[in-house]
């Protein structure tokens, strides 16, 4: 979404001095098919006429909101282009997308029967990770297994038949893809093509999430847990780095920057992450969002047996975790000089003015 932001609108905007007078943010295309497609749109009007007051409507709900601008974005903000880098733009932990296989699923989609199977034939446990891919975080599925066999020395795992048989399948399906890098691949079947394993405890953040949560369910894993790269993860993140990441202010800053799949919400670190302004804080205040955000965490593990689909889903978020959340929001708000009551899109306008600032010297 980025990309197309800034080769359609920027021209538009800035060269041919068009103007959004109103739009309807994304919705799905309904019809009376009996095969319809699910095609997800958006509506914008623009023209060379500035007319005083826009309007904004909810695609899913039809609600307007007058406004006096609308950005590329869609939002009610200046006309502010959010572009890709590879660091942070403030002073915060980098975040990295997780491991890569290729493979095939021979490596790193080994069931727990298969894991079973394996240790009684005699292969060390230590040769085994979990893996946790987007659906595995989201529903607490903790049944995948994967050879890891990075760093450890050919001789301790080289005379087990499973683990040469899991080696050969990885060599054939790198060999058949059209890609010449991944058949190159096969000459080190035991390794993932994309290796970003940091051996420390991480907080994950799915790529993909659905638009119906209120919230983004993001959380930590130890190192025997290896995070592929269906998910964003950052190494040694603190509770003050949850609290953020787990807040209003975060979210709404996905929900306009970020990219759609269909109509889910598609995370990025070089877009959503990286430009994403934090505030400066004071000690008071951060400890403050640090114990909102441990509360997060002490809520959901009243709930062992639910999933994150089933904690985030809006019809069956447990009460303590929304005021677990909503306790949180109004520490990160006040953070960002924003009242508890803040709209998303006084938020949106808050961080467009805090991107402004930050990035006023980037281009002269």
């Amino acid at each position: 979404q980025g990309v197309s932001v800034l080769q359609l609108w920027k021209p538009l905007l800035s060269k041919f001095n068009i103007h959004i007078n109103f739009a309807v943010t994304t919705f799905k295309w309904a019809n009376e098919a009996a095969d319809e497609a699910n095609v997800y749109c958006c509506i914008i009007g623009f023209s060379f006429v500035d007319e005083k007051t826009k309007v904004i409507y909810d695609g899913k709900t039809l609600s307007s909101l007058s406004v006096k601008h609308i950005n590329a974005y869609l939002a009610d903000a200046d006309d502010t282009f959010i572009t890709a880098r590879s660091k942070p733009i403030c002073n915060v932990p980098q975040m990295d997308y997780g491991t890569k296989f290729t493979d095939g699923g021979f490596l790193c989609k080994i069931s727990d029967e298969q894991h079973d199977a394996m240790l009684k034939s005699g292969v060390p446990a230590k040769l085994f990770k979990h893996i946790i891919g987007a659906r595995e975080f989201t529903n607490r599925i903790t049944n995948r297994w994967g050879l890891w066999l990075v760093g450890v020395e050919p001789g301790e795992w080289r005379k087990y038949k499973a683990v040469r048989e899991c080696l050969n399948h990885v060599v054939e399906n790198r060999l058949a893809s059209k890609k010449d890098a991944t058949k190159a691949l096969a000459k080190e079947p035991y390794r993932p093509e994309f290796n970003k394993y940091p051996g420390t405890d991480v907080l994950v953040i799915p790529a993909h999430t659905s638009s119906r949560r209120d919230y983004v369910p993001i959380g930590y894993y130890d190192p025997s847990y290896v995070v592929t790269n269906a998910c964003f993860f950052i190494p040694n993140a603190n509770m003050y780095i949850l609290g953020i990441m787990n807040s209003v202010v975060s979210n709404a800053w996905l929900r306009v920057v970020g990219g759609r799949l269909k109509d889910d919400y598609r995370y990025s670190n070089t877009i959503v992450y990286n430009n994403l302004p934090w505030p400066d804080i004071d000690e008071k205040n951060r400890a403050k969002i640090e114990k909102t955000a441990k509360a997060i965490l002490n809520a959901r593990e009243k709930f062992p047996d639910s999933s994150l689909a089933d904690l985030y889903d809006p019809l069956t978020m447990p009460v303590e975790l929304r005021r677990a959340h909503e306790e949180n929001d109004k520490a990160v708000l006040k953070a960002y000089g924003l009242k508890s009551s803040a709209t998303e899109q006084e938020i949106v306008q808050r961080l467009f003015k805090m991107y402004e600032e930050l990035t006023k010297t980037e281009d002269q």
